[in-house]
């Protein structure tokens, strides 16, 4: 018996096969998946969960601490309906009262689907999430110009840094960072000479709650801060101490990148300093700015511009300015990226 094999409708059965059979079940399992919940801040004390769901679908929601013995104070336990979409629909939680610090940031969510028919993924479950930044750990690199303010902007040079910050309690932050840069002191040799500078401290944020984020802190610190090589000048570290104040501009778990200005996220600090590294005029003010770009990278990282200005106390003295654009990736991000589905304990 002799078969023939028609290519056409071998083509037809594949098509139809990708076209129409892949994408009902491709369907089938998005109707079936478990929903999404994330906590968005949209400043120190105004905190909303966006609830994403395909298809749309009604929920009920339950919020306690982590601490097992919270869960049965009433005041604690919040109770709600929403009705979840696929492009998120977001709902304002009141978190007063919980110990966000304790807890690590973190709070215990349940869900049951109101719907009937709903698979036992999307029926119910309980989540772990974390509600609040409480530990930070940055990398930027990227280009900086250094100049001592005559030839603003210098040439650019390789910068790289390390940041972390921990809050331990409603008031108190302990943060330190470490950052490889180079200087512009007009010279050939020490223009291309790297210097490698840190600093450690503590941040105190008066009026803050444990379930607030702190919009801005004074800080008091120590750093030190390398010599350049020179063929007649050894490789040598040369210590400060600092004191300011900082402002954040909070827009905790927006939109990675920011998709509009207005939810930008950045810092500015302003103090002054005993820098032993300038051997005159060693009284310093200083301040620097860093801002994210909007529309520019990703869930893993964004493209930052910082900017520091270093200047004597009296006037007349040596300038430090700079200019930077990083590349951030924010570490912490791995373990409060909030987008996941539903889990267990």
């Amino acid at each position: 018996m002799k078969i023939s094999i028609n290519i056409t409708t071998i083509l037809h059965f594949i098509i139809i096969h990708l076209l129409v059979l892949s994408p009902n079940k491709s369907m089938a399992q998005s109707r079936n998946s478990a929903p999404q919940f994330i906590f968005q801040w949209h400043n120190s004390k105004v905190v909303e969960l966006l609830t994403k769901s395909t298809p749309s679908d009604s929920f009920l929601i339950s919020i306690y601490p982590t601490d097992d013995d919270l869960k049965n104070n009433s005041t604690l336990f919040k109770r709600f309906k929403v009705y979840a979409t696929p492009e998120g629909y977001p709902i304002i939680v009141d978190l007063s009262n919980f110990d966000l610090i304790k807890s690590d940031g973190k709070v215990v969510l349940n869900y049951n689907c109101l719907s009937e028919g709903a698979s036992d993924e999307r029926k119910n479950g309980k989540l772990i999430l974390a509600a609040l930044e409480t530990h930070q750990l940055a990398i930027d690199a990227g280009i900086v110009f250094p100049s001592t303010g005559i030839d603003f902007p210098g040439p650019g040079k390789v910068e790289f840094s390390i940041t972390e910050s921990s809050r331990w309690s409603e008031m108190y932050t302990g943060f330190a960072n470490l950052r490889y840069s180079h200087t512009n002191l007009g010279d050939s040799t020490t223009d291309s000479s790297p210097i490698v500078e840190g600093e450690y401290g503590y941040e105190f944020h008066p009026y803050v709650k444990p379930w607030e984020i702190p919009s801005r802190s004074f800080f008091v610190g120590v750093g030190f801060k390398t010599i350049p090589l020179t063929d007649t000048i050894p490789l040598s570290i040369r210590w400060k101490i600092m004191l300011g104040g900082r402002v954040f501009i909070l827009k905790y778990n927006q939109s990675r990148p920011a998709d509009e200005m207005s939810k930008i996220r950045g810092e500015w600090r302003a103090g002054i300093a005993m820098d032993r590294y300038w051997e005159i005029d060693q009284w310093r003010i200083f301040t620097d700015i860093q801002l994210e770009i909007p529309e520019i990278g990703g869930n893993y990282f964004q493209i930052f511009l910082r900017g520091k200005v270093d200047l004597p106390l009296s006037g007349n003295g040596p300038i430090d300015l700079r200019f930077s654009v990083l590349a951030g990736v924010d570490l912490s991000i791995f373990q409060t990226l909030l987008g996941k589905s539903a889990g267990t304990d």
